[in-house]
Parts: structure tokens; C-alpha cells; sequence
């Protein structure tokens, strides 16, 4: 019964420094994704911002232009319009063909066209998925490190059944002693061969 005790608590030994060793790696990992998530979570908010502070120059501009041509000052109307951002220009262009001043078919402002895009709302989109996968990566990885960590108590039990296996008296006491440290061992070795490897 001593060497069933023995292989067990070195069986044991040897499967909680490997549970121990991935738990580490595993929460490393956790670590590293969730710095991406939020670095990718960080660069998506200055995108976001930079796309309104964009949309608030095309209203601004747009909003003189509507000025100056209501107002009739066609110079005017035209330095602005030679200053509208690329972006915002097809979709003005589109709002202007549709005759907006005559037509009640017209959309109310190029604003509401779908031509009229901001390429960092795009780009800000783009990121907060990155942010998203990144923090769903992280959240796997501390899910992984946890089972490592469970193994290892499983293990830890492993010993402390083997080892009192080996101390007491009354024998039937020392094998079920000795069988619930051959369940609990089965049980964690059938869960590391399970798990992810990092």
C-alpha cells in the first residue's frame, strides 16, 4: 500500500507543479489581452472622437454654405463649397442633384444621404471589434487559468489522501483513504489531458 501511496503522491506531485506551471501561462495570457483590449478599446475612442469632431466641420461648413446661398451671396456659398472635406463633397453633391430647394422628394441635408460617410467611424468600428475579440481572448484565457488552478487543488488532494494512507492503523480506513486518492487523481490527470495547453 506504501508504493501505491508513493507513485500516487509523485504522480500528484508532478501534475500540480504542470497545472501550477499552466495556470501561470494561462493568466499571463489573460493579462496580455486585456492590455490589447484596452489599447485597442483606447485607439477606438480617439477614432470615435476624431469622426465627430470631422462631422461637426462638415455641419459647420454646410451650415455656413446654407447661410450664404439663403442669403444669395454666391461667392460666399462657393469658397465654402471649395472647402467641404472629400468625404463630405459626394454626398453634398448627391443632395444637390436631388434639387433640395425645389424637390420635396429630397432628403432634408446631405447628412442624412448614405453617400455621406466619415471614414473614422469605419476605423473606430474596426477597432472596437479588435477590442471586443481581444477582451473575449482574455476572459477564455483567465476561464483556462482557473481550470489549471481547480486541477491543481485536485491534485493537492491527490497527496493529502496518498499521504495519510500511509499513517493510520485501521487498514479498511487507509484504503478507502487510498481509493479516494486513486479517484481524485484519475480525475484530475483525465482533466489536464482535457484541457488547453498554453
Amino acid at each position: 500500500m506504501s508504493t501505491w501511496s508513493a507513485v500516487l503522491m509523485s504522480l500528484a506531485a508532478l501534475a500540480t507543479s504542470w497545472a501550477s506551471y499552466q495556470a501561470s501561462l494561462w493568466s499571463g495570457e489573460q493579462s496580455v489581452r486585456g492590455a490589447s483590449s484596452a489599447a485597442y478599446r483606447a485607439k477606438s475612442t480617439r477614432a470615435s472622437a476624431r469622426a465627430g469632431q470631422l462631422r461637426m466641420i462638415d455641419i459647420g461648413l454646410f451650415a455656413h454654405w446654407m447661410d450664404a446661398a439663403s442669403h444669395g451671396d454666391s461667392t460666399l456659398a462657393r469658397f465654402l463649397a471649395s472647402r467641404f472635406r472629400a468625404e463630405f463633397k459626394p454626398a453634398f453633391d448627391e443632395w444637390m442633384a436631388s434639387r433640395p430647394f425645389t424637390s420635396p422628394m429630397a432628403a432634408s441635408t446631405p447628412f442624412a444621404l448614405p453617400a455621406y460617410r466619415v471614414a473614422e467611424d469605419t476605423v473606430a468600428a474596426r477597432l472596437e471589434r479588435s477590442a471586443d475579440e481581444e477582451s473575449a481572448a482574455s476572459q477564455s484565457a483567465n476561464r483556462i487559468s482557473d481550470t489549471y488552478v481547480l486541477d491543481a487543488v485536485i491534485m493537492a488532494t491527490v497527496l493529502f489522501f496518498a499521504g495519510a494512507a500511509q499513517q493510520g492503523h485501521v487498514s479498511r480506513l487507509r484504503v478507502a483513504m487510498l481509493l479516494i486518492a486513486f479517484g481524485a487523481c484519475a480525475l484530475g490527470v483525465v482533466r489536464l489531458f482535457g484541457a488547453p495547453r498554453a
